[in-house]
């Protein structure tokens, strides 16, 4: 058997380059790249949230407008009669499919009277106040109907001249006005 001039490290030294560049690759291309799709997704998720916000609150706008004066027929229990708060607040919540209604508060204005507050909405599912009242139920005059979401998705925020980076939820507002129709 013929013995080989290199030493032991002369040959583990030959041997570990493809080890060292998968260790290189993990830690410095990876991780970074694990890091961006994970942040992405994040932010996606936020831009979806808004999108889906906005969405729910022209719907409820939009039925607001439509309903307002001749009233609802359409109602789970075969009720007819004015609008109500109830009425709006299940129009917002059903133009969320995927939203949590638990976190979004909605705020109906209309043209004089004092803006009905839910907070959360799933509190004024079951509100039988009319809504818009009487004196603002009429063809031409605007309601309003917004919405905040807080979010659970942490945003990290570092302010310029301060030394630590905050960690806030974000907050999202959406606001869509109607006139009111026939």
């Amino acid at each position: 058997m013929a013995q080989s001039n290199q030493s032991v490290t002369e040959r583990s030294i030959k041997g570990a380059g493809p080890h060292r560049f998968r260790s290189f690759f993990a830690v410095f291309l990876a991780v970074p790249i694990l890091f961006f799709l994970i942040t992405e997704g994040e932010f996606l998720r936020e831009v979806w949230s808004y999108s889906t916000l906005k969405n729910a609150v022209t719907a409820g706008a939009r039925f607001a407008a439509c309903h307002g004066i001749g009233g609802v027929s359409d109602r789970e229990d075969r009720s007819n009669g004015p609008m109500t708060v109830g009425d709006v607040a299940k129009a917002v919540v059903d133009g969320m499919p995927a939203g949590d209604a638990g976190k979004v508060a909605v705020i109906l204005k209309s043209a004089t009277a004092a803006p009905v507050v839910c907070a959360p909405v799933k509190k004024c599912l079951g509100d039988r106040r009319q809504w818009p009242v009487a004196n603002d139920n009429a063809p031409g005059l605007t309601i309003e109907v917004s919405a905040v979401y807080e979010s659970a998705a942490p945003v990290v925020a570092h302010l310029p001249g301060r030394s630590e980076a905050r960690v806030d939820a974000s907050t999202w507002y959406a606001a869509s006005k109607q006139s009111m129709g026939f």
